[in-house]
């Protein structure tokens, strides 16, 4: 069945190795202890969506009560009406990078450096700082989600790529503070997945097919979050749907999913997660909707009664990215040509 042998490809080539979750984890579990008090994995590896090799994790670090009354007073805690632009923190995250040092130097674990940032601090476990790295992010309780969990302050950071952060301090940009509901995705994406895993495998063979795009044309902008809710969306459309006619459904409907914004935030329903696809060329939308109708015409050629191995290979060449001039897309292409059920 192809759905399952595409679900295969995900795991053998995509997924993150039990090796590199099980790490992940034993580095979540330590810095846990250190930090003490709320604090919660957040991202794609919490959103079980994260795709190999693992490169970062965010922890949501909720600031003590004690530090946020010292700094404001305990009836504006209470009351959860502080303003987190009157905040400086600088010589909280200070503090806290000062006393991961020596924690980690008691329990014997060598890392590269911890740095503190502006706004976050970072560990780097590897020899470099492109290798595998922590951000702690400080967080406000800023009221609850219909889940009846915590909403958030958080540095804008928390909403961008490690790349885009490190251009940020490096060029010392102005970071301010947002809301983020980060539990609210996480709650939202377990649901579904618990319903139906194949959303997580569609997710990743998105990502992986959006990062093999980037490295052919860099100037291209499709953010790994913004794919992931649009999955989101095909799946509370229908949470029986599998693999294989949700990469179909996805990749024929880039078009409309570069249109225009589309996707409200959780925590701020003024805002949307997908605003930057205003500002992206036609030129840049082109070539991504080019090359998901390319996705769809192998997804389509794919027969059932091929061997198993052959169909692992041509599923490959979908992450074979060859540069070509960028060219208007036909209105006369017709992207799902099979009537596949949701058997398939």
């Amino acid at each position: 069945m192809i759905n399952e042998i595409i679900n295969s490809y995900v795991k053998e080539n995509i997924s993150p190795k039990d090796f590199e979750r099980k790490d992940v984890s034993n580095k979540y579990e330590d810095i846990s202890k250190m930090l003490k008090g709320v604090n919660f994995q957040s991202g794609s590896f919490a959103r079980f969506t994260s795709i190999t090799p693992i490169n970062d994790l965010d922890v949501i670090w909720e600031l003590p009560e004690d530090i946020l009354s010292e700094k404001f007073g305990s009836k504006q805690v209470d009351s959860k009406t502080i303003d987190p632009k009157d905040l400086n923190i600088s010589d909280i995250l200070d503090g806290l990078a000062d006393r991961l040092k020596d924690e980690y130097s008691r329990i014997g674990i060598d890392v590269m450096k911890i740095v503190s940032r502006e706004h976050s601090v970072s560990i780097f476990f590897g020899p470099t700082e492109d290798d595998f790295s922590i951000d702690v992010v400080p967080a406000i309780p800023a009221g609850l989600n219909e889940y009846e969990q915590s909403i958030y302050w958080v540095p804008e950071i928390a909403k961008m790529s490690h790349a885009r952060r490190k251009n940020m301090y490096m060029n010392k940009e102005k970071i301010g503070w947002i809301q983020s509901d980060p539990r609210g995705y996480i709650k939202e994406a377990t649901d579904i997945n618990n319903h139906n895993n194949d959303y997580r495998h569609v997710v990743k063979f998105c990502k992986k097919w959006k990062w093999a795009v980037k490295q052919v044309y860099p100037e291209i902008k499709f953010k790994s979050f913004h794919i992931e809710m649009l999955i989101k969306e095909l799946f509370n459309e229908n949470l029986e749907i599998n693999t294989l006619n949700s990469l179909l459904l996805f990749f024929s409907k880039i078009k409309n999913y570069l249109s225009e914004p589309r996707i409200k935030d959780r925590a701020n329903n003024g805002k949307f997660i997908d605003d930057y696809v205003s500002t992206q060329s036609e030129e840049s939308k082109n070539r991504l909707i080019n090359e998901g109708f390319k996705v769809v015409n192998i997804l389509n050629n794919l027969s059932s009664e091929a061997d198993g191995g052959v169909i692992k290979t041509e599923i490959s060449q979908i992450f074979n990215i060859s540069k070509v001039d960028s060219s208007p897309v036909g209105e006369s292409f017709s992207p799902i040509s099979k009537p596949y059920s949701s058997n398939v």
